[in-house]
């Protein structure tokens, strides 16, 4: 099909047209006015329990990067989700280990764990970042506990990078707004054609049948 094609099937379909224009500006609206998204995040880093430098940053053994790992996949899980709900989170979060490579080829080699939560009130992002530090902090004491961890041996972690208050989450309206008019564009040419497929055409119409008249009958002259 040709553009003149596409062009004649939305003429011929004009409630079509209508209709999904109208529902391609209600999404639009509905777009724009929505409530934006705030999020919060956070940056732990897990610490050694004897650093082996004055800079406890410099360098990271392996079993610190395990240990991130292991919290993390804790968290992902569905029972740390639930233990997070309980202790108060209501937002969504992510749990995700720092990862210098791909996602084809992931390299984890060092222990940061980046956590974010986001919802449309800010005071439940916040409250849910909380709940997940809790429990993170709960979770990897009772684990070395269990292994026989004391003291000055159990594994910490600090946070080294935060956001004070959650942020809004705005993105680009005018974006957004050319994506939903591209699509409702696409969808309203597309429905046209369909519906003109579909329905019979306009010009192949069953003629009316004729009735034949019958010829009128002379008189005969020689009839008396």
């Amino acid at each position: 099909m040709t553009f003149r094609d596409f062009f004649v099937s939305v003429r011929r379909r004009p409630l079509v047209t209508l209709i999904m224009a109208a529902l391609t500006g209600l999404v639009a609206l509905q777009t724009l006015a929505a409530a934006p998204s705030y999020e919060a995040r956070a940056v732990l880093t897990f610490l050694s329990p004897q650093p082996s430098s004055r800079n406890t940053f410099a360098t990271f053994p392996p079993f610190l990067v395990l240990m991130a790992e292991v919290s993390a996949r804790g968290l992902d899980s569905p029972a740390g989700r639930r233990a997070v709900r309980r202790a108060g989170g209501r937002a969504g979060f992510q749990v995700a280990l720092a990862n210098r490579g791909s996602q084809e080829v992931p390299v984890h080699d060092q222990p940061y764990v980046t956590i974010s939560s986001a919802s449309t009130r800010p005071a439940e992002a916040r409250r849910t970042l909380q709940a997940v530090e809790d429990v993170l902090r709960d979770e990897l004491r009772r684990r070395q506990v269990e292994a026989g961890a004391r003291g000055r041996s159990v594994i910490t972690w600090r946070v080294t990078e935060s956001t004070r208050d959650p942020i809004a989450i705005t993105g680009m309206p005018t974006r957004r707004l050319a994506a939903i008019l591209l699509m409702g564009a696409i969808a309203t040419v597309y429905a046209a054609v369909l519906a003109d497929r579909r329905a019979p055409r306009l010009n192949a119409r069953t003629p009316w049948p004729r009735t034949r008249r019958r010829p009128r009958e002379t008189p005969d002259p020689t009839t008396p």
